[in-house]
């Protein structure tokens, strides 16, 4: 039996790794880490990804306050595509007003009311759809960007608020 000719030439095989886009998860992530640790556990928050369409996913920046029966808010959401580069940051203040979401993920004005749309578009077609706050090409810009985000007036106010309604719950 003759041997199977591969005309696939050298492929190469990269160590598996999450270097892709470890550099500004990990900067999220020690963010994370460092509001539980400045507001004593009252406010905790993660990062989560979701898949939306094809290569395209969002990490979503999110604040909990677990005395308030774990309420959850997304300060912002990152689109990023198979690539490191370029990363699409949209702030929460961009859709006050309605309820919106990214492939079925609800990110809410208000916890009163949620609806969930999905979309389904290209990674090109979403770049269009709406504009960014933030439109990032290196490290650099993401972490100036993040910076400006959790030091906003608008992140400040919401910081302060769920602090104070923790901290009236657990007295």
């Amino acid at each position: 039996m003759s041997e199977v000719k591969s005309l696939w030439g050298s492929i190469p095989i990269p160590v598996l790794t999450t270097e892709v886009d470890a550099d500004y998860v990990n900067l999220m992530l020690e963010q994370v880490n460092l509001l539980k640790s400045q507001t004593q556990g009252l406010l905790l928050g993660d990062v989560s990804r979701t898949w939306c369409y094809g290569e395209l996913s969002s990490l979503s920046f999110n604040i909990t306050a677990p005395m308030l029966r774990n309420y959850r808010y997304s300060l912002f959401i990152a689109m990023v595509g198979l690539y490191k580069y370029p990363v699409f940051m949209y702030e929460r203040g961009q859709f006050d007003g309605e309820t919106w979401s990214i492939a079925g993920t609800p990110y809410m004005k208000s916890p009163k009311h949620i609806e969930t749309k999905t979309l389904e578009i290209s990674p090109n077609e979403f770049r269009y759809l709406l504009s960014p706050t933030y439109f990032i090409e290196n490290f650099e810009q993401f972490e100036a960007a993040l910076a400006k985000i959790l030091q906003s007036d608008s992140t400040k106010d919401v910081i302060k608020t769920l602090l104070e309604k923790s901290q009236l719950v657990f007295t």
